[in-house]
């Protein structure tokens, strides 16, 4: 990290946070919904941001999703590929059919 000592202090914590915030989330969930319904994703699998809407648009339609093409902000494209990611380990996991996916 980069910035003062106490910047880089206040990042940390923050990433601290964000990390337990995530966390009790994932845990909540599967007391709510079950293990087998719930997925742990790591920032490495998330990747990168899709920022450009075009690249995201076609991201959507590679993954079988046709969207309007209307301005999306990036918590809606961040959500999209969580979503893409986790439907994508639910199949290869063999957690769900693609038929029960697709309605």
């Amino acid at each position: 990290m980069t910035g003062s000592k106490s910047e880089v202090a206040r990042k940390s914590r923050n990433a601290g946070c964000n990390q337990a915030v995530s966390e009790l989330a994932y845990r909540s969930a599967v007391i709510r919904y079950g293990a087998r319904q719930v997925f742990q994703v790591s920032p490495k699998e998330k990747g990168a941001k899709i920022t450009d809407v075009s690249v995201f648009l076609g991201v959507a339609k590679q993954e079988g999703v046709l969207l309007p093409p209307k301005p999306t902000n990036q918590d809606q494209r961040d959500a999209a590929k969580l979503a893409f990611l986790c439907r994508r380990k639910a199949l290869l996991e063999g957690r769900f059919s693609a038929a029960k996916l697709i309605r």
